[in-house]
């Protein structure tokens, strides 16, 4: 029986105009992971991703790492969800660009609060599914129909 390793992306660019970039820190987080795996004599036949950029980029880094491409089934289930979409389902007004603690912290609650709202059926973000739907989509592409 084979192994399955979980990765989250690397770091990504979080306060950005696109957030879903990595940021240079999340490049070598990324690149770092796939060094520590051929360390470890860890090795890959296949990768599942999402089709999300910072996801690919994460999965281009850790094949730096480890010095060869793995090769990756791309799946839209496994990206996640959109917190821009959440925070708007929740406070439709335009908020400032977080740059300061106070603000960070405040993008923070209110991401929570989505999720938290988002997750109860309170609210159905744009172009979001539910999140039942969105569990179902996750589950979908970690159990592959077999035949």
């Amino acid at each position: 029986m084979g192994t399955l390793y979980l990765v989250r992306h690397g770091q990504a660019s979080f306060g950005a105009d696109n957030y879903d970039v990595l940021s240079p820190l999340g490049h070598r987080q990324a690149e770092r992971l796939g060094q520590y795996l051929k360390e470890r004599g860890i090795d890959f036949e296949a990768a599942i991703t999402g089709t999300l950029q910072r996801q690919r980029q994460t999965h281009a880094g850790i094949c730096r790492g480890l010095g060869r491409d793995v090769p990756a089934l791309e799946l839209p289930a496994l990206n996640e969800y959109d917190s821009h979409a959440l925070i708007e389902a929740m406070h439709p007004q335009t908020l400032s660009k977080p740059d300061t603690p106070e603000l960070y912290r405040q993008h923070f609650r209110l991401l929570r609060q989505s999720l938290q709202a988002w997750i109860a059926g309170q609210i159905a973000p744009r172009g979001m599914p539910s999140y039942g739907q969105w569990c179902q989509g996750i589950e979908a592409a970690l159990d592959p129909p077999t035949g």
